[in-house]
């Protein structure tokens, strides 16, 4: 027993700084969906937790002795600090699958779901391309790097246990959300402009025209115009999507390196 002794005090540690890494794996999209298998994701938090113990500040791996009512706190609170940094982190990834999703939608593909394991949601096929060209972009940029890179830079300035909940960035958080609803809308707004002057045309088209079956030749053309004005602006989505993916995670890098002040 006394052998076991000195990796028993420093389980409680560990079992910390595990809890603050888990949560960046709970929230993130690429990391908490099931394309990452729940083996792959244990054994990440375990490699990642491993390393802050070993390298990281000395404060990290010493604790005072703690019972079972204050340590429960403590890990909520760990798992809370890295899933605020997830979940606004990767919120640039859900906020442009919205944009193909409203684009889907006006041009009638939205009866056609499909589930994207990534983030666990049903959502169209111009969703999910989106989903994934964000996705590139956000691994282009070191996306990830950049989270862990924040979330390790933690360490140095909020004490284990040290965040609670009213220290969780809601401003923030409401702020990204709003702005990546007006990204969304911006970049649809080509698509779904198109679309609904298609629209217009053809209600001009059946009330001069009526021998014309408007149904029948208007689905095909909302698909095919929208797709063709989605060819057109896809460079220029992605350039939209690099200015918000780097806008929210340097926001989300600001706000770690206000904690320690």
């Amino acid at each position: 027993m006394n052998t076991l002794y000195p990796f028993m005090h420093y389980a409680a540690p560990f079992a910390l700084i595990m809890a603050r890494v888990s949560g960046v794996f709970l929230f993130t999209p690429m990391l908490s969906g099931s394309t990452l298998p729940a083996r792959a994701r244990v054994m990440l938090t375990l490699s990642l937790a491993t390393a802050v113990f070993a390298f990281g500040p000395t404060s990290v791996r010493e604790l005072p002795p703690l019972d079972l009512v204050t340590y429960v706190p403590l890990m909520f609170s760990e798992v809370l600090l890295g899933a605020s940094i997830g979940l606004i982190g990767g919120l640039p990834l859900i906020l442009v699958q919205l944009a193909g999703y409203l684009m889907g939608y006006q041009m009638g593909l939205g009866i056609a779901q499909t589930f994207n394991p990534s983030v666990e949601s049903q959502g169209d096929v111009v969703g999910q391309l989106l989903f994934y060209l964000g996705v590139s972009v956000y691994i282009t940029l070191g996306g990830l790097d950049f989270l862990f890179a924040t979330l390790l830079g933690t360490y140095d300035n909020v004490p284990m246990g040290a965040f609670s909940a009213d220290m969780v960035p809601m401003d923030l958080l409401l702020g990204v959300i709003q702005g990546g609803f007006e990204m969304a809308l911006s970049v649809a707004a080509p698509v779904l402009g198109i679309v609904t002057l298609l629209m217009v045309a053809m209600g001009f088209i059946m009330k001069t025209m009526p021998q014309v079956n408007v149904l029948s030749i208007g689905f095909a053309a909302k698909i095919l115009s929208g797709l063709l004005m989605l060819t057109f602006t896809i460079f220029l989505i992605a350039e939209v999507s690099v200015e918000e993916t780097v806008s929210v995670l340097r926001a989300v890098e600001a706000w770690a390196e206000s904690l320690g002040k």
